[in-house]
C-alpha cells in the first residue's frame, strides 16, 4: 500500500513518544531514522506513529532531541546526526518536493548509505508524485518502502524482490548481494 499523506493525517500524531533518549552523552540504537524535510512535520509525526505502532524505534530529529529550530542547526547538531546515523538500523528517505530541496536529507542519504551497508529505502508519499514513482535521480538505485495497510512495512528492491523491513534490517549484506541494491 502506498502511503498518501490523507492516509496518515488520520493517525493520531499526538500518540508518538520518544523512542529512546537521544543526546550528546548517549547515543542509543534506534531502527529507523526517518530523513525528512522539516516541512513536512505533520506527515513525519504520523509515519513516526506508524513505525511505533509496528514495533520499531523510530529516530526523528525533533522528536527525540532538541534539534528542533532549524536556524540554529550547526557543527554540533550534524555530529549528533551522524552519531545517531552510525547507530541506526535502516534509514526511510521520505521523498517529498520540499524534500528534493533539503540540504541535510542528502547528507543524511550518504552516511547511512555508508554506515549501514546500504540498508536505506526511499518512501514517497503518493500524493507528491501523481503519476508514480521511480525514484529521482540517484534515488532511483535505492529500495522503496511502503505500508502494508495493517501491522508491517515491506521493502521492495530495486530487482522486484519484496522482503519485509524487519527481514531488510536484519540481513548482512555482503559487498556482492549489495548489487541487489543498485
Amino acid at each position: 500500500m502506498r502511503l498518501t499523506r490523507s492516509f496518515l493525517q488520520k493517525l493520531p500524531a499526538e500518540s508518538y513518544v520518544r523512542s529512546v533518549n537521544f543526546s550528546e552523552a548517549r547515543i542509543t540504537e534506534c531502527d529507523v531514522f526517518i530523513s525528512h524535510s522539516y516541512e513536512n512535520k505533520k506527515v513525519v509525526g504520523h509515519l513516526y506513529s506508524l513505525f511505533q505502532h509496528c514495533g520499531y524505534r523510530p529516530f526523528v530529529d525533533w522528536i527525540d532531541t532538541d534539534l528542533t529550530d532549524r536556524s540554529q542547526m550547526n557543527a554540533s547538531g550534524a555530529r549528533l546526526l551522524r552519531k545517531v546515523l552510525a547507530r541506526s538500523k535502516c534509514l526511510v528517505y521520505v521523498d517529498t518536493i520540499q524534500a528534493d530541496c533539503s540540504v541535510w536529507c542528502p547528507w543524511e542519504l550518504g552516511l547511512s548509505d555508508a554506515f549501514t551497508n546500504g540498508r536505506c529505502a526511499i518512501m514517497a508519499p503518493l500524493d507528491d508524485y501523481l503519476q508514480g514513482y521511480d525514484g529521482n535521480e540517484y534515488l532511483g538505485i535505492y529500495p522503496t518502502i511502503e505500508f502494508d495497510g495493517t501491522h508491517d512495512f515491506y521493502v521492495t528492491l530495486p530487482n522486484k524482490v519484496q522482503m519485509s523491513l524487519r527481514k531488510f534490517i536484519d540481513s548482512r549484506l555482503s559487498p556482492s548481494s549489495r548489487r541487489i541494491l543498485g
